[in-house]
């Protein structure tokens, strides 16, 4: 089939996602013969993997799919100065006229990565809008993590955060994983134990200059190693995805906080002090003090 599309590459810049931004959107099927221009072309595992770009994208109107390449096609307005010699298969982003797609499992031909073992795997949560995603964590260093395959195919390992669930769009019919501040749409995901002896590395923990009304003591961060961080001073972290509480550049007590690598993905910053446990992802980790 002969599909004439003229291309014009835009690139939407990222940003957090809310449960509101696709929520309000489905893709229904139309046949056309007038091109439409092309956004950008993406991967993706399954249909379903196209409807979040495109809900996502406000210049976005509609998209096609290439279930033998897996790629994603998002589409724009129609360009009627020319037409296709042949009819093509879009799906057209609406918010009337649509049919909820009913619930799945969230951890269908979930595959077990490469950093984890069999034995690992905890299994899905068990209840959609549960706080934290994988449960208050105990026993084999309290270190569990959200393993999540997105739907353009990459891998990532999510934080069992204090404010982390998953609830089903029913709009786009994908799974979605939320920390309370940023909401992540994924293929398939379970809960894993992270091991305490791992075959895959995080790359170096950057350090950073500090924050004003602190100075760095020039004490290493302790990696993998039982709490508390900087000899129980004071750390400041670069903190990713979600906040705690309210900035990405916190500076907290090193007591009862270790640092450890979340197969090979991403270090993660874990409190455990007995009545309050949580985790959060980070870039970077500092020992510092407060200047008198």
């Amino acid at each position: 089939m002969l599909i004439l599309l003229l291309v014009n590459l835009i690139l939407h810049s990222s940003k957090a996602i809310n449960e509101t931004d696709t929520r309000k959107y489905c893709f229904l099927p139309a046949a056309s013969t007038v091109p439409r221009t092309v956004l950008t072309t993406t991967n993706a595992l399954s249909l379903k993997g196209c409807y979040v770009p495109c809900a996502l994208n406000a210049n976005c109107q509609a998209c096609s799919y290439n279930a033998s390449t897996k790629k994603c096609t998002l589409l724009g307005p129609l360009a009627p100065a020319n037409s296709c010699s042949e009819p093509y298969t879009i799906y057209e982003k609406r918010t009337t006229g649509c049919t909820d797609f009913p619930l799945a499992d969230s951890n269908t031909s979930y595959t077990l990565s490469k950093c984890c073992n069999a034995s690992d795997v905890i299994g899905p949560p068990a209840l959609r809008r549960v706080t934290p995603v994988c449960g208050n964590a105990t026993g084999f260093l309290r270190r569990v993590a959200y393993d999540t395959i997105l739907h353009d195919g990459t891998r990532w390992v999510l934080e069992n955060h204090r404010e982390s669930f998953i609830d089903w769009d029913e709009k786009l019919g994908s799974w979605y994983y939320s920390n309370g501040v940023a909401v992540y749409y994924f293929y398939m995901a379970t809960c894993v134990k992270v091991p305490a002896v791992q075959t895959c590395g995080c790359a170096a923990l950057s350090t950073e200059l500090p924050m004003a009304g602190y100075t760095t003591t020039g004490a290493a961060v302790e990696m993998e190693q039982a709490p508390p961080l900087c000899n129980g001073g004071q750390v400041q972290f670069r903190i990713t995805r979600a906040a705690a509480p309210s900035n990405n550049q916190q500076v907290m007590s090193g007591a009862a906080r270790s640092i450890y690598c979340a197969m090979g993905f991403t270090w993660m910053h874990m409190i455990d002090n007995g009545t309050w446990y949580n985790e959060w992802a980070v870039t970077a980790a500092t020992c510092v003090a407060k200047i008198p």
